[in-house]
């Protein structure tokens, strides 16, 4: 009995979606943009944070273990120490010294370390051109730098040096002899986008050099009693992390802990939800009159107030699911193509392609366009209950759905939305 009424009341408001199709296809449209926008603020939040994880993890490739200082530097018998541990595979001091680079008329402020000495580490610096340096007087250059400074294998790059070891203020002349793939703009502050030959850069370090300590571990190497024991060590200022750790560290140091671009995106798809929810409920309140004279005939065949607000709240049902579900594929789909666009123009950048699709970046969109179309709704649904029997004796009135202005307004609202 149930089931077969529920059936005629499916085949009515599919009836009343047909016949005003047009009135329907407008709301589709304001759903479609609106959920798609949501969508594709949650899954460009996810591409951004997984984007700057990628560039974070550039300075650390090949480590397994980072250990930092409060005070900045870490004392080279702490290195040897930790060197000895069972289950350290090698570990390796980095040395950050700060400088002005200079070619020609162009210069910009760098950082330069050693180039690392375990392979492992040293094998994730990717050469797109050249060799690392095998001697002192050379350097190699990440991409973006060379590409700021102009400069190439074989031309030469002058370092101002802001170390108190350095007595001289006449720029050091070095030769670049690789360039290596990769960009710091988005890494921490100590990450070095040129690398020198080790001897040279130790001897141009001073107090106010900053230094991390890079660790691999051998394979099967539980990381937790190696993490307590570096901590107990005689350097009591020590902070060491795992990969994942110290990556997480300078994602929320870099963003202070918010994602403060995800969630400015998101609020605005939350207003164009909210614009979204006045089109529906205005065009639910526009079919609820022009359907008044039904109404009221449903009224005089018995059909009660419940099955009539059901009727319309159905119809939303319908919409706002169908309407969603579009909306949500166009945006990933949307979102992912353009991520890949990008990430082919810009090589160098390490655009997240490969976030997938997760379950923030359909639910929440659904939610809110779901919820946005039923609470729009509701007004409309209860104005229909309220329309008397009376009204189905009242002369018919033709309305015009559409004119001149009625189409300014729709394309105004959707420029809006």
């Amino acid at each position: 009995m149930h089931c077969a009424r529920w059936e005629i009341e499916m085949k009515h408001v599919l009836q009343n979606m047909r016949y005003y199709r047009r009135n329907f296809i407008a709301v589709s449209i304001a759903i479609i943009l609106g959920v798609a926008f949501v969508s594709i603020s949650v899954q460009a939040g996810a591409i951004i944070q997984h984007t700057l994880r990628n560039t974070v993890s550039v300075q650390y490739a090949g480590a397994d273990l980072i250990v930092s200082s409060f005070t900045g530097s870490i004392d080279d018998e702490i290195v040897s120490e930790v060197g000895d541990f069972e289950g350290v595979a090698t570990a390796e001091k980095r040395i950050a010294v700060f400088s002005d680079a200079q070619a020609g008329s162009r210069s910009q402020y760098t950082i330069l370390a050693p180039v690392p000495d375990a392979e492992s580490i040293r094998n994730e610096l990717s050469l797109d051109e050249g060799r690392f340096p095998e001697s002192s007087g050379e350097v190699v250059l990440l991409s973006q730098l060379a590409d700021h400074l102009n400069i190439g294998i074989g031309d030469e790059v002058g370092l101002t040096l802001y170390s108190s070891a350095v007595t001289s203020n006449t720029p050091v002349t070095l030769d670049v002899v690789g360039i290596v793939a990769g960009s710091n703009a988005l890494a921490e502050s100590s990450a070095p986008d040129m690398y020198g030959w080790p001897d040279q850069i130790v001897d141009w370090s001073d107090e106010f050099s900053r230094s991390t300590l890079l660790i691999t571990t051998e394979p099967d190497v539980d990381p937790a009693p190696l993490l307590e024991r570096i901590g107990d060590s005689g350097q009591g200022d020590l902070v060491p992390r795992t990969l994942d750790q110290q990556i997480d560290f300078v994602v929320a140091d870099i963003s202070n802990g918010a994602d403060i671009l995800g969630y400015g995106l998101l609020a605005f798809a939350i207003i164009a939800l909210f614009v979204c929810g006045m089109v529906i409920a205005n065009t639910f309140s526009i079919l609820v009159a022009q359907r008044s004279r039904n109404l009221a005939l449903l009224r005089c065949v018995g059909a009660t107030s419940s099955q009539i607000r059901r009727s319309v709240l159905t119809e939303a049902v319908t919409l706002g699911t169908i309407a969603s579900l579009v909306s949500i594929a166009g945006g990933l789909v949307l979102t992912n193509g353009a991520t890949r666009i990008l990430a082919d123009r810009f090589p160098d950048s390490r655009i997240a392609t490969d976030v997938g699709i997760s379950l923030e970046a359909t639910l929440i969109p659904f939610i809110l366009g779901f919820g946005a179309t039923m609470l729009a709704a509701l007004g409309p649904a209860n104005a229909a209950t309220r329309v008397p029997p009376l009204a189905a004796l009242r002369p018919t009135t033709a309305i015009a759905l559409r004119s001149t202005v009625d189409a300014k307004r729709q394309i105004l609202t959707l420029l809006l939305i």
